[in-house]
């Protein structure tokens, strides 16, 4: 049996004393339960209400953490690693690069460089008007005076400081070298490129991996933060391709990639490009191996075109030497003949597919083999 409407309210108790539901008062004009709290819509935002402790700032006033308590405040910023505030050298000085300064003043550790007047004027950066930039003492030269004009190499010191330097490193910013490993970390590898804070080769710019006292091909360039580094990445693009050499030439050549689609890459005297075809055998190599090759030709953009055989008359000898001993070690039957496929022939052979037919040809001519079907049998003596 359903109760009347009118005098029951939710769960069957009476409702006399509610109000319709149209007649209540919103949420926000309701009094507060402590009976003490402000209606919702007269309260103070979060930004203006006092802190608990009643000596706290509002949220929209406090430091931020690089200057609560003076914690972290120092010229290079709330972090280690960054800066708030910004040298103009930054801007006026290019990293990894030789320029010409002049000697503006001198202090008891050395003169601080800067441009000419006329350098300034010409240049489109107000900034060259007001930068310099510290030489040590050490490479001060005797009698130098404010004036006097200097070449020095740009770089940054182990405080990440712009610093000059008169020494010369082995390599500059997007110049390609060959530098020595001296030590492996646990953010990359650390190379010798002859100034005081060594250059840094980060795991990522690694092809595979290098160690303690390799020698390694790299390019130089400058990271996010302005720092010198070096990468052994794609540094085909920024070799020489104007070798002084010729069809013929025997060369010195360090291997600075392997398993390319068209073969391995390498760099003649550490600067000019060329490249040894995939056919030929290479697995035996690693990056930084150093080998004495043979130009087999030279392209029409300068690449050099490199073989690790000699001219093929003179493999001949050496690749019949190879096919007799690998007939002996098959009871005199070869299980492949001549129309194999080159990579049949190279993994069993070592050799190119034409370097084999030459060295079979040599042998038949020889009477050393004798070829029965396509089938390439070793002769004895006594069937010669």
């Amino acid at each position: 049996m359903y109760r009347d409407n009118e005098s029951s309210g939710r769960n069957g108790r009476p409702s006399e004393n509610r109000k319709p539901y149209g007649e209540r008062k919103s949420y926000g004009d309701r009094p507060s339960r402590d009976g003490d709290r402000k209606p919702y819509g007269e309260r103070k935002s979060y930004g203006d209400r006092p802190s608990r402790d009643g000596d706290r700032k509002p949220y929209g006033e406090r430091k931020s953490h690089g200057d609560r308590n003076g914690k972290f405040s120092n010229d290079r910023g709330g972090f280690r690693g960054k800066s708030d505030r910004h040298d103009p050298a930054d801007d006026a000085f290019d990293v990894g690069t030789y320029q010409s300064l002049v000697i503006l003043r001198f202090t008891d550790f050395g003169a601080y460089l800067g441009y000419e007047k006329s350098q300034a004027e010409a240049s489109e950066s107000s900034n060259k008007n007001e930068a310099s930039i510290l030489l040590p003492k050490k490479y001060l030269a005797e009698g130098a005076e404010v004036g006097d004009k200097i070449t020095v190499f740009i770089y940054k010191d182990s405080d990440d400081r712009l610093i000059a330097t008169t020494e010369t490193p082995l390599i500059s910013k997007d110049k390609v070298a060959a530098l020595a490993v001296k030590e492996v970390s646990t953010i990359g590898a650390f190379m010798d490129w002859n100034l005081d804070k060594d250059l840094l080769l980060p795991f990522r710019e690694m092809e595979g991996r290098v160690q303690e006292g390799e020698t390694v091909l790299v390019r130089m360039y400058v990271d996010k933060s302005g720092r010198p580094a070096c990468t052994m990445r794609d540094i085909w693009t920024y070799m020489s391709q104007n070798a002084p050499y010729n069809t013929g030439d025997v060369v010195t050549g360090r291997v600075f990639e392997l398993g390319h689609d068209f073969g391995t890459f390498i760099a003649v005297d550490d600067k000019y490009l060329g490249m040894i075809p995939r056919y030929e055998r290479t697995q035996n190599y690693k990056i930084g191996d150093v080998l004495t090759l043979h130009v087999t030709g030279v392209k029409e953009d300068g690449k050099l075109d490199l073989s690790l055989r000699e001219e093929a008359y003179k493999e001949i000898g050496s690749d019949g030497e190879i096919l007799i001993k690998l007939l002996e070690s098959y009871a005199g039957v070869l299980p492949f003949s001549e129309r194999a496929t080159p990579e049949v022939i190279l993994r069993e052979t070592g050799l190119s597919k034409n370097a084999f037919k030459r060295a079979v040809g040599q042998l038949y001519k020889e009477r050393k083999i004798d070829i029965i079907d396509g089938i390439i049998h070793l002769l004895s003596e006594k069937d010669c």
